[in-house]
């Protein structure tokens, strides 16, 4: 029986999540930072409930920020004898890698892809992660990682908007029935989901434009739970589709 541990550090959050027979158990989200010490690393691990890590036969990790991999690796090589495995999409051989410099791509939008291909394995696809970034990751029914378009997460921005202006409040996400704000809340409302609404529409319909009509748009991150409040059509939303790649990225190990 396999229990595999996923796990994947971003700039803001770190996931992690357990599979039993490729079977989503359970998952916990905690604040990541790069200055995160190993013993909080630790700490925060074995407080989790529910969580044994005696069970755990592979654990996999990605990582966009890498001074933090050490201290998870020592943590599981010293509490575990699980395999461990570092996903780095310059040394794999599961996608063909389009991009000038693959070994500045981030594991996160690696294993999106992939998951991707083998999600609509026929159809060019694009992967619409809403995180600390907004990214749209691009591959080719072939089974080619094309590229990447990049602009500032939503949170991110709604973050800046509180953080360097003094008078503008830090405000829910939601969509506000008029472009036009009535009071400072409404007017950061209707800025920030009209606009992005905008950046979605244009960019997914100039990647549409250059792989074809057929291309399968896949959503996915903590925000995408919020991708019906856009005008914009997915074939697929999945706010697990990392965690799931990165488990079956483990299997593909075997």
């Amino acid at each position: 029986m396999h229990h595999i541990l996923v796990l994947d550090i971003g700039n803001t959050d770190a996931v992690m999540a357990v599979f039993k027979n490729d079977t989503l158990q359970t998952s916990y989200r905690w604040n990541s930072k790069a200055n995160d010490s190993l013993e909080k690393i630790q700490n925060l691990i074995q407080s989790l409930d529910d969580f044994d890590i005696t069970q755990i036969t592979k654990v996999v990790i990605s990582s966009v920020v890498p001074h933090l991999n050490e201290h998870y690796v020592s943590y599981f090589t010293d509490k575990s004898s699980a395999q461990i495995a570092l996903v780095n999409p310059a040394k794999q051989s599961h996608l063909q890698i389009g991009t000038d410099n693959p070994e500045q791509l981030g594991p996160d939008l690696y294993i999106n892809a992939l998951m991707s291909h083998k999600v609509f394995p026929e159809h060019n696809t694009v992967v619409v992660d809403f995180g600390t970034a907004l990214t749209f990751t691009a591959v080719s029914a072939r089974g080619e990682l094309l590229g990447v378009s990049i602009v500032p997460g939503i949170r991110t921005a709604i973050k800046a908007l509180f953080e360097n202006a003094s008078m503008l409040p830090e405000v829910k996400l939601a969509k506000p029935a008029t472009v036009i704000g009535k009071d400072t809340v409404t007017a950061i409302q209707a800025g920030i989901v009209y606009g992005y609404e905008g950046l979605l529409l244009n960019i997914m319909g100039k990647l549409r434009t250059e792989l074809g009509p057929d291309t399968k748009f896949i959503a996915t991150g903590g925000l995408s739970v919020f991708a019906d409040m856009f005008s914009v059509k997915f074939d697929l939303v999945n706010k697990n589709l990392t965690l799931e790649g990165l488990n079956y990225y483990a299997n593909l190990l075997d």
